[in-house]
């Protein structure tokens, strides 16, 4: 068969670049943190020779976002933790080839694509800087593999499809071909055999459908909050797509809701839900200017990180959004998936917008070069005015001065939930796909 051709290894050791953070001091002194600096090392030194460093430090060592050039020309722009590459990074090699994809201390795992400069290219899993997984092989001759790897090699189910047309479909060991095996259509290669897809059970040499699961289950997650005093609850259309239930989460208490209306065109839903919120939210009728301070709340992450709702602070940047969208608005302030749903307020705590989405991490990197910093979205307010008018729901005046930072915690604390997204399993695996909202489920 066509040997892979081996892998070039590159130890970054502290190179990198991510998301940049906010309102970091220029480094000073001789102990870096906390803070973003440029540094050039001595020719001599053992893990970066002659290289110029240009980003985020913490506790002495480059950590958090960066970009790194070698003297060849080599060059590193991703994430770091502790002096080591760790997270999402592009590096590109002297010679012209490039890796794209994840890290983790300083070596190549997770997903990632690999293109050299002689047309080799792999795109597909890694681990502890190898091939491992299920991933796609293509070479400069037209011949191309596509199944699992292991140790850097071919090793599992896979199909070998030669440039001179032999097509070699079955199990392979350590780059050699095995047998021939091929797979149910409702199944899927697992080391040197196959298992069968969620929803089916083995039987035999063929998968048979399991009985239909009723139990729904929390799959995911997002942000919403109070516009009335009387339990009608804003958050993003995407959140509740697709969902049997959506519980809104109150001081210790899981609240069933009902699904009022929604717009899927500019991704609002309004909610009931049996309760009376402490606080609630006065949504603006002035026309957002550019510059304004801004507050944006939810739960980023959903509960992983904690219980407590997190807030974020930046300004709009844009009055408009992708592809001018005047339904949108722009902002710096930090989201993150699970922040979906979750009010961007004024210093006034009246709702300008509802956070919605952020740049494509992985699309900006390939058409632009770069990693995308602080470009995040939200939906106006007057989008929810109109659905609540369209509803003949009554809207609270909105405040007209400035509140106490206390007030304004006070009413982000009671008045700003965690929603639930509850499943079938069913909903689940169709799900997997296309929901963009942070997911609890693996």
């Amino acid at each position: 068969m066509k040997k892979l051709l081996p892998i070039l290894v590159i130890t970054l050791t502290s190179l990198l670049i991510s998301k940049e953070a906010m309102s970091l001091p220029n480094c000073s002194g001789n102990y870096w943190n906390n803070c973003k600096g440029v540094f050039t090392f001595k020719p001599d030194h053992p893990n970066w020779p002659g290289a110029t460093y240009t980003g985020e430090w913490k506790n002495g060592k480059p950590d958090g976002n960066g970009t790194g050039m070698y003297p060849n020309g080599a060059n590193y722009v991703g994430q770091l933790k502790n002096g080591l590459a760790h997270g999402y990074g592009v590096f590109s090699y002297d010679d012209g080839g490039t890796y794209v994809g994840q890290w983790k201390n300083d070596k190549r795992e997770g997903q990632g694509t690999i293109t050299y400069a002689d047309g080799d290219k792999y795109v597909g899993q890694w681990k502890n800087h190898k091939r491992e997984g299920q991933g796609t092989q293509n070479w400069p001759d037209g011949s191309k593999y596509v199944g699992q790897f292991m140790n850097n090699m071919v090793h599992g189910q896979g199909i070998m499809t030669y440039a001179d047309g032999p097509v070699n479909e079955g199990i392979w060991k350590d780059d050699e071909f095995q047998y021939a095996n091929i797979i149910p259509s409702n199944a899927y290669a697992f080391g040197s055999s196959w298992k069968c897809n969620s929803g089916y059970t083995k039987s035999g040499n063929n998968c048979i459908e399991n009985p239909v699961d009723t139990q729904v289950y929390s799959a995911a997650s997002g942000s919403g909050f109070a516009v009335t005093s009387d339990g009608y609850v804003i958050t993003n259309y995407h959140v509740i797509k697709g969902c049997t239930d959506v519980y809104i989460h109150d001081k210790g208490e899981s609240i069933l809701s009902t699904i009022v209306t929604f717009d899927p065109n500019n991704d609002i839903a309004l909610l009931k839900g049996n309760f009376k919120p402490k606080s609630f939210y006065p949504l603006s009728r002035e026309s957002t200017k550019l510059l304004t301070e801004v507050y944006v709340a939810g739960h980023p992450f959903g509960r992983d990180i904690s219980t407590t709702v997190k807030v974020t602070r930046g300004i709009v940047s844009s009055l408009t959004g992708v592809a001018n969208n005047f339904s949108n608005l722009q902002i710096d302030a930090s989201l993150q998936p699970g922040n979906s749903g979750g009010p961007i307020m004024n210093d006034k705590g009246n709702v300008i917008g509802v956070a919605v989405a952020k740049l494509d991490l992985d699309t900006i990197v390939e058409d632009y070069g770069v990693v995308p910093e602080n470009v995040n979205f939200g939906v106006k307010a007057n989008v929810v005015i109109n659905i609540m008018e369209s509803e003949s729901i009554p809207l609270p005046k909105p405040n007209l001065s400035s509140m106490p930072m206390s007030e304004l915690g006070e009413m982000i604390t009671d008045g700003t939930y965690y929603l639930s997204c509850w499943m079938t399993m069913a909903q689940i695996n169709k799900a997997r796909e296309t929901k963009v909202i942070f997911k609890s489920f693996n």
